[in-house]
């Protein structure tokens, strides 16, 4: 009789092998401009979201997730960035489908793509991604949502 792996709370460490979805692999090429670099990036999200949801079910560990969102942000993220536990569920918080870049401002080394989120399902939401020029390429610096009520940024989060 084998074992399973546990995580450090003591939960069943599921690999993707167990849950019968393999990694996203990230491999669109990366845009040269902001807009296009913030398509790209939500596409991978979504795929990386459909992943971390069949991986980590309730109970399970979530390794393989937290392995795949790690190299979600180093494609698109300056090296060293730190970036908070991410988010998942049933429905993709970024999906392609329900996305649309609504506005691009910013000048020199620093711009921010504005997207509007519609889903279908409960709401609406205004995302800004924030990039910065450095060493030949736009790299994505952060994650803003926009609050309804008061029109400020808030710290999504990357």
């Amino acid at each position: 009789m084998s074992r399973a792996r546990r995580d450090a709370n003591g939960a069943p460490d599921l690999s993707a092998d167990q849950v019968g979805l393999p990694p996203p692999t990230f491999a669109r090429p990366l845009p040269d401009e902001p807009e296009a670099i913030t398509a790209a990036f939500i596409a991978d999200y979504k795929e990386w979201n459909d992943f971390a949801f069949a991986s980590c079910p309730p109970g399970a560990g979530c390794g393989p997730a937290l392995e795949s969102y790690d190299r979600l942000i180093e494609k698109y993220c300056r090296p060293g960035k730190q970036h908070l536990l991410p988010a998942f569920g049933s429905h993709s918080f970024h999906s392609p489908e329900t996305s649309e870049v609504v506005a691009v401002r910013g000048r020199g080394n620093r711009k921010t793509v504005t997207v509007r989120e519609t889903r279908s399902d409960c709401c609406q939401q205004t995302d800004e991604f924030d990039f910065v020029r450095h060493d030949g390429r736009w790299w994505l610096d952060e994650m803003y949502f926009i609050d309804e009520d008061d029109g400020n940024r808030r710290l999504e989060g990357l």
